[in-house]
């Protein structure tokens, strides 16, 4: 709350002043100067400070060498101070003093200098003039004005230890002084501004105490704006809404009601704030103050368009108000929550070109440029103006949001390299401000994002052992060490992150991810019953979680790839039982056929692929199951049954890639029934639809043998001898090459 200059407290100089003036004023005789200047003291006598100074004016213009005269120039002085025309009296002091520098007014005036140039706000030289009368009358009783005008000088210059001195020796010097009051209560707002707020309340508690005079309600009010600061919200309020019915408090009221409201937003009591913002915001004192809480409050509500109307109107009625830029920044991330463009980058940059040497809201403005940037999914735009903006404000202390702001958007577009760049001075620097775990987990995703798996653990590291907090970016960072130690194979190292993160129970999604990976680990590392503990207790908890289906899948083909059958269809039958997303039920049933074809339940093991293939999954799968059922019809000797599914794969899903391997085992079971020509026919259809196939010698070869046998022989011989020229590699060329020799030899083609 900035300094006030207090009014003239100095009344008992003033009496003082008044009995001599009464006692050294002439008595009447007759004479044209002495009746001037009875007139002039008379109207001084009773407080008539304008008609005293006109009629000692007249005396001096008359008079100028009367014997009276210079003490005309001091009461004149005098009538202008008590005028509160500080500069005129400080002339005449000044004058006086030039005049008579020993007359009988002369220490007065010397303080009075002093005072009129504190009161007219000149406060080095009223500092000069203060100091300079104290050393010279070190013990006099006006010293218990000096003092205290001395403490306030400082006070509004920010000293607050020379403040609390100045305080501290008046009051022990003059500890019946009326200044007492006055010298408390700047000795308090000293202790505030020295960081000393216990101390400070204290005296503010105990000055409001004393009475309703307007120093107890400056201190009250004092009191309420420093329980606020120090978030006793509550207690502020309570405090100054005393202020309400204090008839000496109408200078603090609107101030009070001000701080009352702002600790009932920080109370988020939005209604009630707002009630009492709006009634001040038309108040001359703090109206703009209470059009931008007001505001503050609307933005509190998600009200964007609200807040933006009210700072636009203020800023257009008060051009020149001290908190223009705030306001037009606040006006600007209104606008960009609403969405509303360009009208926030016309306030961004309405702020950006304030030309104020105290525009405190420049690098916020830019920082908005970025957000806006964002918003609009402009990296070129992001990139360009986070790059202004570490060279504009290096210094700044968004600087560092800036960075992870930035790197953020890099990551969303995949440049982990640069999000690398830009982070790593960060995490260099390693000077534990806020934001730095946040910052490391950042550059973590980048490294992981750019390859560097184990720079990323490194990175990880100080963020993982730091104190337990399910917030972020701690849960995260566990959950990506994690993760990384799972892709590098370390699965043990994975388990204690990730137990240490359950214990500190995290909420509902945090939990579900953490007891996912737990289990993956723990399958990893062959604890299979402690894996299936977890995924029971995944299930259990969070029964819709979507993370559910792709960890039962991982649990799956782990106990597959292991060879451990029974585990793997218990959690193939579990995605075909429980998950509602077809892919990964079609996955389950693809999954559970090979299981059962792996343990030689061929029967189920059909009837699960048949199963698959009605549910007409995507292409691929399709066509992967059309093999498998009929690799495993063929094994139980239904041969025309599972030529029924080849073929029915090659008709349904001529694109998918396993359509080569279908159209092979087809031809081949066309062979095996004797069926040359079409068996014949099949090949050379796969050899022409696959040219580029690493089977195609196999095809070649076996292509060759149907034609042979269905007495085609020169075009087997042709086949051959693509063989034997363009497979020179091929494990049939060999053999290739014999049969054509041997078809030459047999017709005497030596």
């Amino acid at each position: 709350m900035q300094t006030r200059l207090p009014e003239i407290v100095s009344r008992p100089v003033f009496a003082l002043l008044v009995l001599l003036l009464v006692v050294l004023a002439p008595c009447a005789s007759g004479d044209e100067a002495e009746d001037q200047y009875r007139v002039a003291a008379g109207h001084y006598a009773r407080g008539r400070w304008e008609l005293a100074a006109e009629e000692f004016g007249t005396f001096l213009a008359r008079f100028p060498s009367h014997p009276k005269a210079d003490q005309s120039v001091f009461f004149t002085a005098e009538a202008r101070l008590q005028q509160r025309r500080a500069d005129e009296a400080a002339e005449r002091f000044a004058e006086y003093l030039r005049r008579t520098p020993e007359g009988p007014y002369a220490r007065v005036a010397r303080f009075r200098l002093g005072e009129a140039a504190y009161l007219a706000g000149r406060l080095d030289q009223a500092r000069l003039d203060l100091e300079a009368f104290y050393r010279e009358y070190p013990d006099d009783p006006l010293d218990a004005f000096v003092l205290p005008y001395l403490g306030e000088i400082e006070l509004a210059q920010d000293a607050a230890a020379k403040a609390a001195d100045h305080f501290r020796l008046a009051l022990k010097r003059f500890p019946d002084s009326k200044m007492n009051q006055r010298c408390r209560l700047g000795l308090a707002r000293s202790l505030q501004g020295l960081d000393q707020p216990d101390e400070a309340l204290r005296l503010y508690e105990a000055l409001a105490a004393e009475g309703l005079g307007p120093l107890s309600a400056e201190a009250r009010f004092r009191l309420g704006a420093l329980e606020y600061a120090q978030g006793a919200y509550r207690d502020a309020i309570a405090t100054l809404r005393q202020l309400d019915e204090a008839l000496d408090a109408s200078r603090w009221q609107p101030r009070a009601r001000l701080v009352r409201a702002m600790g009932l937003r920080k109370l988020k009591q939005f209604d009630e704030a707002a009630a009492l913002l709006e009634g001040l915001s038309t108040d001359p004192t703090v109206g703009v103050e209470a059009q931008y809480w007001l505001a503050a409050v609307r933005k509190d509500q998600q009200q964007w368009d609200a807040a933006a109307a009210i700072l636009l109107t203020t800023a257009q009625k008060n051009p020149n108000h001290p908190l223009i830029p705030a306001i037009r920044f606040h006006a600007g991330h209104a606008l960009l929550r609403a969405k509303r463009i360009a009208e926030a980058t016309e306030q961004f940059d309405r702020v950006l070109a304030i030309d104020q040497e105290d525009n405190a809201w420049l690098d916020d403005a830019a920082m908005g440029k970025i957000q806006l940037a964002i918003q609009q999914q402009d990296p070129g735009a992001v990139d360009r103006q986070a790059r202004q903006f570490l060279e504009c404000f290096s210094d700044s202390p968004l600087a560092d949001d800036v960075r992870r702001t930035w790197a953020r958007s890099l990551l969303a577009r995949a440049e982990c390299g640069q999000a690398v760049d830009v982070l790593r001075p960060l995490v260099e620097r390693d000077d534990h401000k806020p934001g730095s775990l946040e910052t490391s987990y950042l550059l973590a995703l980048a490294y992981r994002g750019n390859g560097q798996t184990r720079e990323a653990l490194d990175c990880l590291a100080p963020v993982v052992s730091a104190a337990k907090t399910t917030s972020s970016p701690w849960a995260e960072a566990c959950l990506l060490h994690a993760a990384l130690s799972i892709e590098l194979g370390q699965f043990d190292d994975a388990v204690d992150p990730l137990e240490t993160l359950l214990e500190a129970d995290p909420p509902g999604d945090l939990a579900a991810q953490a007891r996912a990976q737990l289990a993956v680990s723990l399958a990893k590392s062959e604890k299979w019953k402690s894996a299936a503990a977890q995924f029971d207790t995944l299930a259990a908890g969070h029964p819709a979680h979507p993370i559910l289906p792709p960890t039962a899948e991982q649990l799956a083909e782990i106990a597959y790839a292991a060879g451990d059958w029974p585990r793997a269809a218990k959690q193939f039958t579990w995605l075909v039982d429980h998950a509602e997303q077809e892919p990964y039920v079609n996955r389950g049933l693809s999954g559970l056929g090979w299981t059962r074809f792996r343990q030689g339940q061929y029967d189920q093991a059909a009837a699960t692929f048949q199963r698959l293939l009605d549910r007409k999954p995507e292409p691929r799968l399709a066509a992967h199951a059309a093999r498998a059922c009929g690799h495993v019809l063929e094994q139980l000797g239904r041969l025309e049954a599972a030529l029924a599914v080849y073929q029915r794969a090659i008709d349904e899903y001529p694109t998918s890639r396993e359509q080569a391997d279908v159209m092979l085992a087809a031809a081949r079971l066309h062979g095996r029934l004797g069926h040359h020509d079409q068996a014949a026919t099949l090949y050379e259809s796969t050899a022409k639809d696959f040219p580029a196939s690493d089977q195609l010698d196999t095809i070649l070869y076996e292509w060759s043998w149907m034609l042979t046998d269905a007495q085609r022989s020169d075009e087997a011989t042709a086949l051959w001898e693509r063989l034997h020229k363009d497979f020179p590699e091929s494990r049939y060329w060999a053999d290739a090459t014999y049969r054509l020799a041997q078809r030459a030899a047999t017709a005497g083609d030596r």
